[in-house]
């Protein structure tokens, strides 16, 4: 298996893309980093040895990085979001302390297995996975003060009654049929199948 490194000169040629110095010295930055790190972070670690490289060419390298599936995304809330190389990594999740912020990756192979059987019996092939469970961690924990604005603005699958529900717009009487207005369905009627757990 090739390393991080190749595999990205790799997606930058099949898509047509230039394989230029600085690319190459963040991604090797990256990959010889492994662990979890902010994208200003990553800047101002690439700077230190590199200072010709400005932080634009990190985050746009980046965002080439995640499309590749080379580097993960981790969304902790606050608008806050750390990296981590996925390249030779096995597959895991993480922890998320609500108050500071901090992460702590597991691996459980109960879960990875519910995964697959919720996946497979549901119809889907997986091309991804991403479970966060956020809480307080060890050195927070004794305080027990928690900052409801340390939890992410927007959890897709929060459990009921914890996010307002959203309401949409009923069909106008006399819509044309095909109009958006006449195409437009309760919140209530998604998904129309239940998932099977």
């Amino acid at each position: 298996m090739p390393d991080g490194l190749t595999a990205f000169r790799a997606y930058l040629e099949s898509r047509g893309l230039k394989v230029t110095n600085p690319r190459l010295k963040i991604a090797e930055t990256i990959f010889g980093q492994g662990g979890h790190f902010s994208a200003d972070e990553l800047a101002d670690r690439v700077r230190a040895k590199n200072p010709r490289i400005g932080r634009v060419t990190v985050y746009r390298t980046l965002t080439l990085l995640a499309e590749s599936g080379l580097l993960g995304r981790l969304d902790v809330g606050q608008g806050r979001a750390y990296y981590e190389p996925l390249h030779g990594v096995r597959r895991h999740d993480h922890l998320v302390c609500v108050q500071c912020g901090a992460i702590a990756e597991f691996r459980n192979d109960g879960i990875e297995r519910m995964q697959d059987d919720v996946a497979r019996r549901n119809g889907f092939t997986l091309t991804s996975q991403a479970l966060k469970l956020y809480g307080y961690c060890a050195q927070c924990r004794p305080s027990l003060t928690p900052r409801p604005s340390a939890l992410p603005a927007r959890m897709p699958f929060a459990p009921p009654g914890t996010r307002p529900r959203e309401e949409r717009p009923t069909p106008e009487r006399g819509a044309r049929p095909g109009s958006p207005s006449s195409r437009t369905k309760p919140a209530a009627d998604w998904p129309r199948r239940p998932f099977r757990f």
